[in-house]
């Protein structure tokens, strides 16, 4: 027979949780986890770093206000940082770099101007848009929350410590 302390350690060990890589990284409601990497960079290299710290893990895309104001005031905490968005060229259509649809956006009052984006340029939150070989901004990256039992968020964890 089981006695009752077992059965609550064993019933603890299996806790459902939704859980972020590790703790620099941030949870957000919509089921990512957000993390801003303070390295100088252009544009171009930020899936490739986010990907190498976090396997995984890409630049950020924006699909509402709401995501935007936490962005940019939680995770980037007020720091201009690359978006993963860009365009070929002056007359190409806007992308996300993890391919998901361009349905929002929060241009500053005369942007964009050139082809890569960042967050808080002028008022908090605002985007602009500049020379993508530009490496004076820190960026912002993004992954899907794990889920699965505290167990196995700490062996996701070991795993990318390795």
């Amino acid at each position: 027979m089981v006695s009752s302390p077992h059965v609550v350690l064993l019933l603890s060990a299996i806790v459902a949780c939704s859980c972020c890589p590790s703790d620099d990284w941030i949870p957000y409601t919509n089921g990512m986890c957000y993390r801003m990497v303070q390295i100088f960079a252009p544009w171009y290299t930020v899936d490739n770093i986010c990907d190498y710290g976090t396997p995984g893990a890409r630049a950020v895309s924006i699909h509402d206000l709401l995501q935007n104001a936490f962005l940019a005031e939680t995770v980037a905490n007020g720091t201009a940082a690359w978006l993963g968005l860009s365009r070929l060229a002056a007359t190409s259509p806007w992308r996300w770099s993890d391919g998901s649809l361009y349905d929002f956006d929060n241009w500053w009052d005369g942007q964009p101007l050139g082809d890569c984006a960042f967050i808080n340029y002028g008022k908090e939150g605002e985007w602009a848009a500049m020379d993508c070989d530009f490496s004076s901004a820190w960026f912002l990256c993004q992954i899907e929350e794990h889920h699965g039992t505290m167990d196995d968020a700490a062996s996701v964890r070991r795993q990318m410590d390795q």
